[in-house]
Formats: C-alpha cells, sequence, structure tokens
C-alpha cells in the first residue's frame, strides 16, 4: 500500500509574486519620472504645511493695546516694538504714533519721539493733544525753554505731566532763573 500523504504535511511550492507587465514597465523603465512625481507631490505637501503654519499679519489694534499693556509695566523696548508694529501694519493711525513717540521718551530718545509726534498730527491726531510729550521731547534734546513754553500750552487733562516737565526744565538749569510768563511763551511760539 502506498504510503499516505496528509494534505497538510505536503511541500508547497513557493510562488513568486509577479507584477502586471505594465506596471513593471512603469518601474523598471521610467524611475526618473516617479521620483519626479514624488518629489512633485512631497513639495506640494511641504508648500501647503507651511502656508498653514504661518503666523498671521499683525492686527495694528491688538499690536497697540500690547504696546500700551507693555508701557504701563514698564517694558518700554518692548512697547516700542509692539508700536513699531502697529504703525507698520497702519500708518495712518496716529495713537499709534504717539504711543511710539512715548516709547521713545521712556528710552530718552527726545529726537525720534519729536518725529514720531510730527507724524501722529500729519496722520490726523490733534496737536492739541501732545504739547505735553513734545515739551518732554523737547527737554531730552536739551531745549529747556522750548520745553517750558510747549508745557505751558498742554491742556488741563496733562497739567501734571505738563507741570512735571516744567519742573525738570528748570532744574536741569537750561532754563536759567526765570518765572514762566504764558504770554510770554504765547509771543515766542507766534514769532
Amino acid at each position: 500500500m502506498p504510503e499516505a500523504t496528509y494534505p497538510m504535511l505536503r511541500r508547497r511550492r513557493r510562488r513568486r509574486f509577479r507584477m502586471p507587465i505594465a506596471l513593471s514597465a512603469v518601474l523598471s523603465g521610467n524611475r526618473p519620472r516617479l521620483l519626479a512625481i514624488c518629489v512633485l507631490c512631497l513639495l506640494v505637501v511641504a508648500i501647503g504645511v507651511g502656508l498653514a503654519m504661518r503666523s498671521p499679519r499683525p492686527d495694528a489694534r491688538r499690536s497697540l493695546a500690547d504696546s500700551l499693556t507693555t508701557l504701563e509695566a514698564g517694558n518700554y523696548s518692548a512697547a516700542r516694538t509692539n508700536a513699531q508694529a502697529a504703525v507698520a501694519a497702519m500708518p495712518t493711525l496716529g495713537i499709534a504714533h504717539a504711543v511710539l513717540a512715548r516709547a521713545y521718551l521712556e528710552l530718552g530718545d527726545g529726537l525720534a519721539a519729536e518725529a514720531e509726534l510730527a507724524r501722529a498730527v500729519d496722520a490726523g491726531l490733534s496737536a492739541d493733544r501732545l504739547h505735553q510729550l513734545l515739551a518732554h521731547a523737547r527737554l531730552l534734546q536739551g531745549d529747556a525753554e522750548g520745553a517750558i513754553d510747549e508745557a505751558a500750552a498742554a491742556q488741563p487733562r496733562y497739567a501734571a505731566y505738563a507741570q512735571r516737565i516744567q519742573a525738570r526744565a528748570c532744574v536741569a538749569g537750561q532754563a536759567g532763573r526765570r518765572t514762566h510768563n504764558p504770554a510770554d511763551a504765547a509771543r515766542r511760539r507766534a514769532g
């Protein structure tokens, strides 16, 4: 009797996987083209991810609010940076120029502050609101008499700030010991 062969114990031949002729021709003969397509796909995906991950354009009002917050906190350098971002985002925003001028004043740069105050007026901010800041800028530039004259023209709302600038100008000794007469200041401004 022939020996019984059990089907589970029988050795099977391994089948090799054979690609269809069309697919093997594409992979073997056109590898550079396939590689170029893959690189192009990766490039498109990378550009899409880069566009999705970029930060939004800075908002002028948000940068201005950040500038005011950092100015109140005493971080004048960050206040200047935030105000510069606000001015860059919306150059016609006069209050942003005034806040930038205030940051320059706190950093001791009177010339830059005066230039920003001029830009604020050009942008439409009332010059009456800026006399005390202009007085401070002039004091930092060494013009004590000009600082006293500008401080005298400040609105009553800003009188405390203006009086501090007048006192600093007098103490600096650059203004001499003269008493300030508002009528003289008005004549000097007019003439």
